[in-house]
């Protein structure tokens, strides 16, 4: 919404067409529709003050998440939308209800809704669910309140016994309208004929998320602002009063603002076709539907194609048809314009091209009509990028850009300086004879080679061979240490064994003497010369 009012601000055309669920019956009041249109949704005469009553179901089932969010949160939510969409002199009230109804809230100004907000904030789920009870209270609430408009909101699944539709048409009977919001899957069918037999909206929420913006809608209560009734649409003022018209059936009651043009209205008074200017843009409101429904005499007349081209025709800019085509070609070094209007559009009564480069100032030159359309030409100065808009009264009506690349001629014209460069960076020569095509001229040059790559691999390569050499090598040593030690151990566990023998031989009186020199050498020889060679083959072992 907000989007199509800075549209119509920013120089924008737009027209709206009435009906069942337009403007005041659409709930466009309040908001930036309405700020866009040139009448207020509501008429003054129509706003009368509005009890609007809130049924909130608080039964278990409303403990039950919908999106992440308890119901019952959620029905506080709507219940602060309600409250924000209701006019200042509107008042309203909340009952609560599960096995039996209690009023939270009872009618309160719009500017005391906090208290209201309270109330409903502190519900908690209770057991069982009695529709009748809470209508019962909406009855006894509503018929002695002095308000013009009197509206009832019932939001259940519906799941309670008793003649509910007859309950809804007593109140109805009373001028106290009833909606019903259903919740959950498993919401009866009797809430929808609740809310026909009240005279009120049904609502089925499958997605809980939206139920602020049903209660808001429902606070929006607009009154009888749908005219149903014949009449005739009697010329007012302006540019698009002239003609006659058929009667239609019904329209939407609205008042025109301020600054607001009427050029159409019934014999009553009532507006019917208003327009006016807002910023640089226009905006054009027809209060009745323009098709079968409401204004199915108007089709049959010879003129109606014509009438609705005449009327959105009014809402584009000065001098701007409602249809044309707009060609830009580039002809050599000449960019041509052509605006074609169709047969029946009324050309603007000057139009110019404006040509503008990306560095320089503009061209302009007038159109010339040709044809049903206008044609110009402008040469270009350079290569580059230009835009182009074609003007009427220093408003712009098309606009477009090109690209120039330049002229054939300058794409293949001879270039010696850049011949002279190439020949130079590349050591090599202009226009030198046939014969020495094959030989270099000029300085060499010099070219480099990126090394460290190269040496990088060579370097991770010497490392690896260390390793190997390390690894493999020393593992041969450990082998040789560790059998040349397990040599040493046998010899020293042998000579260990032969003095054992040797002494108690040694013992004997006779025997010492005799024996002792030749044992002695013996032992000792045999051991030392055996220690020498294991000490020997060790060393050579360490030196590997």
């Amino acid at each position: 919404m907000r989007a199509m009012a800075h549209y119509v601000d920013d120089g924008g055309a737009w027209l709206t067409i009435g009906g069942p669920r337009t403007y005041g019956a659409g709930d466009w009041q309040k908001t930036s529709l309405e700020g866009a249109a040139p009448v207020e949704m509501i008429p003054q005469d129509r706003k009368r003050p509005l009890a609007l009553l809130l049924l909130l179901d608080k039964s278990g089932s409303m403990a039950h998440e919908s999106g992440g969010v308890q119901k019952l949160t959620l029905a506080a939510s709507a219940t602060r939308a309600a409250i924000d969409a209701l006019d200042d002199e509107d008042h309203i009230a909340v009952v609560a209800f599960d096995a039996k109804a209690h009023v939270a809230a009872e009618l309160t100004a719009k500017d005391e809704g906090a208290s209201v907000m309270r109330a409903v904030q502190g519900l908690r789920p209770g057991a069982g669910t009695d529709i009748a009870t809470a209508l019962a209270e909406a009855d006894r609430l509503l018929t002695t309140a002095d308000f013009p408009r009197k509206h009832v909101v019932l939001l259940s699944d519906g799941q309670s016994e008793g003649d509910l539709v007859g309950l809804a048409r007593d109140l109805a009977a009373k001028r106290i309208t009833v909606s019903t919001v259903a919740v959950g899957a498993d919401a009866k069918p009797v809430l929808r004929e609740i809310a026909e037999a009240g005279g009120g909206s049904f609502h089925a929420m499958s997605d809980m998320s939206h139920l602020p913006r049903v209660f808001a809608e429902e606070a929006r209560q607009t009154g009888d602002v749908v005219v149903d009734e014949a009449t005739h649409a009697v010329a007012g003022s302006g540019a698009l009063a002239a003609g006659t018209y058929p009667p239609f059936a019904a329209y939407l009651a609205t008042t025109p603002k301020k600054t607001a043009e009427t050029f159409l209205e019934t014999v009553e008074g009532d507006p019917i076709l208003v327009g006016w200017r807002l910023g640089l843009g226009k905006a054009l409101a027809f209060m009745s539907d323009g098709g079968n429904r409401w204004t199915h005499d108007w089709a049959a007349e010879p003129d109606y194609a014509a009438r609705w081209r005449s009327w959105l025709r009014w809402t584009l800019p000065e001098g701007r048809p409602d249809t044309f085509d707009f060609a830009l070609d580039v002809e050599g070094s000449t960019v041509v314009a052509r605006l074609a209007y169709p047969p029946d559009g009324p050309p603007p009564a000057r139009l110019r091209l404006r040509v503008a480069p990306q560095d320089g100032g503009p061209i302009e030159r007038e159109m010339k009509p040709v044809g049903n359309g206008y044609d110009a030409r402008v040469a270009l100065r350079a290569p580059g990028g230009y835009a182009i808009a074609v003007i009427s009264d220093e408003s712009e009506i098309a606009r477009g850009t090109i690209e120039y690349v330049g002229s054939a001629e300058s794409l293949v014209a001879p270039r010696p300086d850049r011949l002279l460069a190439l020949a130079r960076d590349s050591g090599g020569a202009v226009a030198p004879e046939p014969g020495s095509w094959d030989r270099r001229t000029g300085a060499g040059v010099p070219h480099e080679r990126e090394l460290s790559p190269a040496l990088l691999l060579l370097a991770i390569a010497v490392v690896f061979l260390e390793w190997v050499v390390r690894h493999f090598g020393g593992i041969r040593a450990t082998r040789s240490r560790d059998r040349v030690d397990t040599r040493l151990s046998a010899l020293s566990r042998a000579k260990r064994r032969a003095d054992a023998i040797a002494r108690p031989l040694s013992t004997r009186p006779e025997a010492r003497s005799a024996a002792q020199p030749a044992a002695q050498t013996t032992t000792a020889g045999d051991a030392a010369s055996g220690l020498d060679r294991l000490q020997a083959a060790k060393g050579r072992a360490r030196t590997a």
